[in-house]
């Protein structure tokens, strides 16, 4: 029988990539994704959710598709981040990003899933990868990436945290996560009118389930 490494080896193994620098791009402004190709940058997010209208989701995924296959990115990292899984749009996202005849290096190295709320969110896109690179003969495994951005999320974020081999980090959501909570700023990361560290308390639990799964917490 073959030796089959350890979950948490796989992911010791995937998270050996530099996120020094994030820079993220709208996915329907084609001018700023071709820009994005030449930036010297650690990673680009390709944002095809919150940066995109509904009425442009579908023409957005489309170009996103075409340029992952057609250029190549000076950053050695490019991620997209998917619609939420509660949406119509999460699982075309997957299938025309992943599911073509094009080798590894067209398609994205990881794919973020914002709105998490618990391990079975990502168990459903992960069991979509292990088709596709099943259906494709991919050997080349695309990370996950979870975007925890409400109080059921991070509630559940230690369970999130073991959910698949593929999981990569976990990122804090501030700006969504402070409406969960009806927190009261007008700024992403704001204080609003509290004395204190208004964010403590949820960023420092998504740090430790991170730790404690050989992850990498990435802040608001």
């Amino acid at each position: 029988m073959g030796y089959i490494k350890p979950w948490f080896l796989l992911s010791a193994a995937m998270t050996q990539r530099l996120r020094r620098c994030h820079i993220s791009v709208p996915g329907s402004n084609e001018k700023m994704l071709l820009k994005s190709t030449r930036l010297d940058v650690d990673v680009v997010i390709i944002d095809l959710e919150d940066a995109v209208a509904p009425s442009e989701k579908a023409q957005a995924r489309s170009l996103v598709t075409k340029l992952l296959q057609q250029e190549t990115w000076r950053a050695p990292t490019v991620s997209v981040r998917i619609n939420e899984l509660s949406s119509q749009h999460c699982y075309q996202d997957i299938l025309h990003l992943m599911d073509h005849d094009g080798g590894p290096s067209t398609r994205p190295q990881t794919l973020i899933l914002p709105k998490t709320q618990r391990a079975s969110d990502l168990l459903f896109v992960d069991q979509l990868l292990v088709q596709i690179e099943a259906r494709r003969g991919l050997e080349q495994i695309t990370g996950l990436e979870a975007l925890v951005e409400d109080a059921q999320g991070m509630l559940n974020v230690a369970d999130i945290a073991t959910a698949c081999h593929r999981l990569e980090t976990l990122i804090f959501g501030m700006g969504d996560f402070a409406a969960s909570q009806r927190i009261g700023t007008l700024q992403i990361g704001g204080q609003g009118e509290y004395v204190g560290d208004l964010w403590h308390y949820p960023r420092y639990r998504l740090i430790m389930a991170a730790r404690a799964h050989r992850l990498e917490p990435i802040d608001g």
